[in-house]
């Protein structure tokens, strides 16, 4: 079950934060939308410890890139079935970025 009543205070709160590497990027910020609709700490099961964008890519790296470690601890679905909190994966201007999926 999925509270996206949490979710959606998640989203209003940060709505306005800046970029914050390893607290506030697409990561971390997916993570805790995940967390918020299901209590599970997704941010620490990717091992998210980065401090920096050379941290990020350094450590997603060592972990087969930021597919493989979003695969390690989420189940894929197919576009077409993905709902309101789902995390996707997508290609911004050539690099791999996080998104969460609100509305319709």
């Amino acid at each position: 079950m999925r509270d996206h009543d949490a979710l959606i205070a998640l989203v209003e709160s940060r709505v306005r934060a800046p970029l914050a590497w390893g607290t506030h990027d697409c990561v971390a910020f997916a993570a805790a939308c995940a967390q918020a609709q299901t209590g599970r700490d997704f941010h620490a099961l990717m091992g998210c410890t980065w401090r920096t964008a050379r941290g990020a890519h350094r450590l997603l790296r060592a972990r087969g890139g930021l597919e493989a470690a979003t695969d390690s601890v989420l189940t894929r679905v197919a576009p077409a079935l993905a709902h309101r909190g789902d995390v996707g994966l997508v290609e911004i201007e050539g690099r791999a970025s996080l998104v969460v999926i609100e509305g319709d």
